[in-house]
């Protein structure tokens, strides 16, 4: 654990973390500072400008610090890459959906701190009952009991052996 106040931020950090503060302070409400602010050796923040502002709102006095031994290159290539790399990878959906109502059923509380904004949970979350709603197939005959059915256009009644 290192003192905020030791950390020095990256001045050349090419992302905007605005955005993101308000998600990553939910987070570290509910689930706690779990992911290490990584450093240089003088504690020059290479990733973790995020997390670093989200617990300053907090008014932590300390954050955990993973120090690495970079050289200035190397320090400014890993700034970069930490970043891109991260948003090279998708989501797939229809997982994600499944999680998400399993959530919803099991504790809905903890929906808000998961960083999505409640449109996109609505949108995530319709994708699953998309899935599980009943679908039809072409050719397709459902048995229908004792029901009867009659064309609209020509008035012929379906029997049951007609309709299967």
């Amino acid at each position: 654990m290192i003192e905020i106040g030791k950390l020095i931020a990256y001045e050349d950090n090419p992302r905007i973390n605005e955005p993101a503060i308000e998600p990553v302070v939910k987070s570290i409400e509910k689930f706690g500072f779990n992911n290490p602010i990584l450093t240089d050796q003088n504690l020059r923040i290479v990733a973790g400008h995020t997390r670093l502002e989200a617990a300053k709102r907090l008014l932590f006095k300390e954050v955990p610090v993973v120090r690495l031994e970079l050289t200035e290159k190397q320090f400014k290539a890993y700034n970069i890459a930490d970043n891109k790399t991260a948003e090279l990878s998708e989501w797939d959906e229809l997982g994600l959906s499944k999680i998400l109502k399993n959530l919803k059923d099991e504790d809905e509380e903890l929906l808000p701190y998961l960083g999505f904004e409640d449109t996109e949970l609505e949108h995530l979350l319709s994708k699953i009952e998309e899935e599980e709603s009943p679908k039809e197939k072409v050719g397709e005959v459902d048995k229908l009991g004792k029901l009867s059915i009659q064309c609209p256009k020509c008035k012929h009644k379906f029997e049951k052996k007609d309709i299967g």
